[in-house]
């Protein structure tokens, strides 16, 4: 084989190609042992995330999701916010999507902070209640704190005093003791609860405590001391306070590349300077802000992915309200079904009653019927009763008036009694009478 051919052949098994062959929670973890901010971790975290695809499972998806947050704090940790915001941007795109959300409360944290970087407080607050809303449904130790000391700070800043204390008083409730950051935290709120109140002189002491808690923690805190310090000492018309703790500041910020710190500290030199009468430093340091300030805040691209972002929420809300009118629509379909399922079961039960009704009636009726009939039997048996006990009668009382009228009444009767006795008359003497009775009557008695 020849040389050049093996040379062609010849593989180099380099660092990030053996990294690519992991599974993708090895690739996570390898990258957690790099510093948080350092290139090689966020390489790392971009072969974890260059693995998403829609037809991933759940639980593939769900390291997707961690990726993206973890790369977004190394980003933040660079000072470079806007790839920060769209770290965590995808990363609250594919986590909506998921059964199991437990990681949006930490991503809506992660937002609210990057736009109170941004100075926009008002969104930066919007996120951080949401984050403290999903953290309920989600729990977890130490967030809850963490979410509501970032409220307390921004409505410090946005001069919402209400809410300040409403969020301050609840996260003292969480205080953990011998906790030194959350101690450090505490004492920052209380200092700015002054501040809002333009009570800078009771601030200043306050803010001096907050030095030797800071140096226990990481130097980022020691220098958010000295810039509270300046800002007060410079709202007390003292100057050269506020300009030896604005060159405390800077001279941390400069050496760890903190350059959000370093930004308000230049912004707040040159005031001071300007304030002082001294106009060429006042701006020599505006400059050296302004141009810092364009370098990290990239307020065009920033813009754009916040834009973006704010598209991609407004379709999320309008596949909201399209499923909410869709599940309306089927209620609405299922509640006319049941009306008119009721409508034919009361139809039914009209039926029905009017049935009855008429059955009803008609039975009324032939029951009158029935006794009308029974009372015109009954009558005509009665009738027929009386006829016959009447036709039984009736020959005596005829002949009663018959012999009545008769001129020989007394006559006759002694001769009907005669012959008759106590039983009436016998046919051969009814006959005579008769015969007499027509004789006397026709006025021709011997006619016949």
């Amino acid at each position: 084989m020849p040389l050049r051919a093996k040379e062609e052949s010849f593989h180099i098994d380099t660092f990030f190609e053996r990294a690519n062959r992991l599974a993708m929670p090895d690739v996570i973890r390898l990258a957690e042992r790099f510093p948080e901010g350092s290139d090689t971790a966020i390489a790392l975290y971009s072969i974890a995330t260059g693995r998403y695809r829609n037809d991933l499972d759940e639980s593939s998806k769900q390291y997707c999701v961690l990726s993206w947050m973890k790369m977004g704090d190394a980003w933040y940790r660079q000072g470079d916010y806007t790839q920060a915001f769209s770290c965590y941007g995808e990363a609250l795109r594919v986590c909506e999507t998921l059964v199991d959300k437990s990681h949006l409360p930490d991503i809506y944290l992660k937002i609210g902070s990057v736009y109170c970087t941004f100075l926009d407080y008002e969104t930066g607050i919007y996120y951080y209640e949401k984050a403290y809303e999903w953290s309920k449904q989600y729990p977890r130790p130490g967030r809850d704190y963490s979410i509501l000391i970032n409220l307390s700070g921004a409505c410090s800043l946005s001069g919402q005093r209400d809410n300040f204390h409403k969020y301050y008083g609840l996260s003292r409730q969480l205080l953990k003791p011998g906790d030194t950051l959350q101690a450090y935290m505490d004492l920052l709120c209380y200092g700015l609860d002054f501040v809002n109140q333009e009570k800078y002189a009771e601030a200043v002491p306050v803010f001096h405590r907050l030095i030797p808690l800071s140096r226990k923690l990481d130097s980022r805190y020691e220098a958010s001391s000295y810039e509270e310090l300046y800002k007060a000492w410079f709202e007390l018309g003292n100057m050269d306070s506020s300009l030896f703790y604005i060159r405390k500041c800077l001279a941390l910020s400069r050496g760890n590349g903190w350059d959000y710190l370093s930004i308000s500290a230049l912004e707040a030199c040159s005031k001071v300077y300007d304030r002082m009468g001294d106009t060429e430093k006042s701006l020599a340091c505006k400059a050296e802000y302004l141009a810092l300030s364009d370098s990290v805040f990239n307020m065009k691209e920033f813009n754009r992915i916040k834009h973006a972002q704010s598209i991609a929420e407004m379709r999320e809300m309008n596949a909201v309200i399209a499923a909410l009118q869709g599940e309306s629509a089927k209620k609405q379909r299922m509640i006319r079904m049941q009306w008119g399922a009721i409508g034919g079961i009361a139809a039914g039960f009209l039926v029905l009653a009017l049935l009855f009704g008429v059955v009803f009636s008609q039975k009324r009726r032939l029951e009158a019927a029935y006794r009308s009939l029974y009372g015109m039997n009954r009558e005509s048996m009665d009738s027929e009763r009386k006829s016959k006990e009447t036709g039984r009668s009736e020959p005596e009382d005829g002949w009663e008036s018959f012999l009545s009228d008769w001129s020989g009444e007394g006559e006759i009767r002694e001769t009907v009694t005669e012959e008759s006795g106590s039983e009436g008359f016998p046919r051969k003497g009814k006959r005579e009478l008769e015969k007499r009775g027509r004789g006397k009557v026709c006025g021709s008695p011997g006619r016949r």
